[in-house]
């Protein structure tokens, strides 16, 4: 099985992100990773552009059968369909999308 960890940071000053993203096998090996700038208006906003790059990037790969791994309580609701209000409401639906 491969895992996907992803996670991003956030500065409130300047608005300004990063993401990243790394793909293993359960043994552990690094088999590809991605990492991307972004602009963004929350940590929340933040999380939520680093899991849709996770999800492209697994695609591009071509990757089936996998785990992800957030550490974001709120963006795991969201989409599990648990979470309706605040800043990344919106990302439920590019997920059931597949966009």
């Amino acid at each position: 099985m491969i895992k996907a960890n992803f996670d991003g940071a956030w500065s409130r000053e300047n608005h300004e992100s990063g993401s990243g993203v790394f793909f293993h096998t359960s043994s552990g090996s690094i088999i590809a990773g991605a990492s991307k700038p972004y602009f963004s208006s929350s940590a929340n906003q933040t999380e939520a552009k680093v899991a849709l790059l996770t999800v492209r990037s697994a695609n591009d790969n071509n990757f089936q059968g996998m785990a992800f791994e957030s550490d974001s309580l709120e963006l795991i609701s969201c989409i599990n369909g648990d979470f309706k209000k605040g800043d990344i409401s919106c990302i439920n639906g590019d997920f059931k999308k597949g966009d």
